[in-house]
């Protein structure tokens, strides 16, 4: 055979070509693959993927009030590090009831100026949630997220997961939150007129009862059927607070002269009354299982979608003895809502996710056991919203790899191995992040499904 070296030189040429191509293709997906969605783990996050928030008390002090605020100062980082907020003016206070007695403590910042805390709106009042107890980080954002989806729900707060520093202190992930206040951009309801129905935003708290500066009659009222069912024998029995967050009772402060104050005082009773009178007939149709009235009253897909919530996550606090919200505007119905405080839900009151439908929250019990017409319409919004669930189930890796080197310096300084009371010991003993992102994902997976079988006959 005769040798062409021209051909060979050629074939050499395309080897060479090919072997660096390969190389080369060894090397991207040696460094990328994993970013692939389907590959076992995911890629550390970007730097700087996270917000930041810093606080600067006045004189250094230390927060150590939920009452007090004190003067700072807030500087914010958005996720590109890009300073959103520089050193703008504030107040800062402790937050939270069982949470405040934890080593990671919540806080409420309150602007001088509204201002835009990586939101399209401007506002004086944001929260910031730790979710101590919730070794995720994920579960009141799940919640929210979920209730953003939910259109029964009038409104719901928007959640940024953002690390938190105070005085040059890290103080680890925290969520960013709106303030559950009455406001344009948040519960938009009527505010400031002297018509007794009016806007009104009511809390049913049971943190009323050892709140030194809320008055019954005056600042909360109770309903003699609605009363607590707990092992706690100081409170057993008792009658559960409802709490007018808005209108509140005016301040003499505010006024110029004692009849200005007089005239607002009058109207805050008739205000008070309207309300105490209009939940109570509300509350005595839900337990009446009298769904014309019921819904004469109060908006139900907003009260459906509040329990499916609350069921499908196996809210700890589903008896809702705090952090029930109610809102109604001037001449409108009673709705549900917002939802809140999640971060003891989805396996700390059973760890089983196929538990037994709850009956627990008085609200619930007669509509849910005894009204066809509510039951039927639980079930088809239970249809409706199946898959919003397992959806923004399903997205909790995407979001925990997003923040995960944040999430990393929070472990560090708050570790998976401590144990928060009441947490499950099944809970407690899922010692790693991924561990415990997996239960919490495959709970509320399960648990909707059981919620969808379980309502399927209501649906006949």
């Amino acid at each position: 055979m005769r040798f062409n070296s021209t051909r060979y030189m050629l074939n050499k040429r395309k080897i060479i070509v090919i072997v660096l191509l390969c190389f080369v293709c060894a090397i991207v997906a040696a460094c990328g693959g994993a970013n692939n969605s389907d590959s076992k783990d995911h890629d550390p996050a970007p730097e700087g993927v996270t917000p930041a928030v810093y606080i600067d008390v006045d004189g250094k002090q230390d927060i150590t009030s939920k009452e007090e605020y004190l003067p700072a100062t807030v500087t914010l980082k958005d996720g590109d590090g890009a300073v959103a907020l520089d050193g703008v003016s504030a107040k800062v206070r402790g937050r939270g009831n069982y949470t405040w007695t934890l080593p990671k403590k919540g806080y409420r910042i309150k602007f001088d100026k509204k201002q835009q805390m990586l939101s399209a709106y401007k506002c004086k009042s944001w929260a910031l949630l730790p979710n101590y107890t919730d070794k995720t980080l994920l579960r009141n954002y799940y919640a929210m997220q979920v209730a953003r989806g939910m259109d029964g729900l009038d409104w719901a707060t928007d959640a940024k997961l953002i690390e938190v520093y105070v005085n040059g202190t890290y103080l680890g992930v925290y969520l960013l939150c709106d303030q559950t206040q009455v406001d344009e951009n948040r519960v938009d309801v009527e505010e400031g007129s002297l018509d007794a129905d009016t806007g009104f935003l009511v809390e049913r708290d049971s943190y009323a009862l050892i709140d030194a500066e809320l008055v019954e009659g005056r600042d909360y009222f109770t309903i003699s059927e609605d009363v607590f069912v707990s092992p706690d024998a100081s409170l057993n029995g008792k009658p559960i607070p409802y709490v007018l967050k808005s209108p509140e009772y005016p301040d003499r402060g505010d006024y110029d002269t004692d009849a200005e104050f007089d005239i607002a005082a009058e109207a805050y009773a008739a205000q008070f009354e309207f309300i105490k009178d209009y939940i109570t007939s509300a509350f005595r149709a839900a337990i009446r299982a009298d769904y014309t009235e019921f819904s004469r009253l109060c908006d139900t897909d907003s009260f459906a979608d509040y329990f499916i919530l609350d069921q499908v996550s196996s809210n700890y606090e589903i008896d809702r003895f705090s952090s029930f919200y109610f809102h109604k505007d001037k001449g409108g119905a009673l709705i549900a809502g917002p939802v809140w405080d999640f971060d003891m839900a989805a396996g700390y009151y059973n760890v089983n996710p196929a538990h037994e439908f709850r009956y627990v929250n008085n609200w619930f019990i007669g509509l849910g056991q005894n009204s066809v017409e509510f039951r039927k319409l639980y079930a088809d919004r239970v249809e409706k919203h199946s898959q919003l669930f397992k959806r923004e189930a399903q997205k909790l890796a995407d979001v925990a790899n997003a923040h995960r080197a944040a999430i990393e310096r929070n472990n560090k300084k708050w570790p998976i191995s401590e144990y928060v009371s009441p947490m499950p010991p099944e809970i407690a003993a899922l010692n790693t992040y991924k561990k415990q992102l997996d239960f919490f994902t495959d709970f509320i997976t399960r648990r909707i499904d059981y919620v969808v079988d379980f309502t399927a006959e209501w649906r006949r």
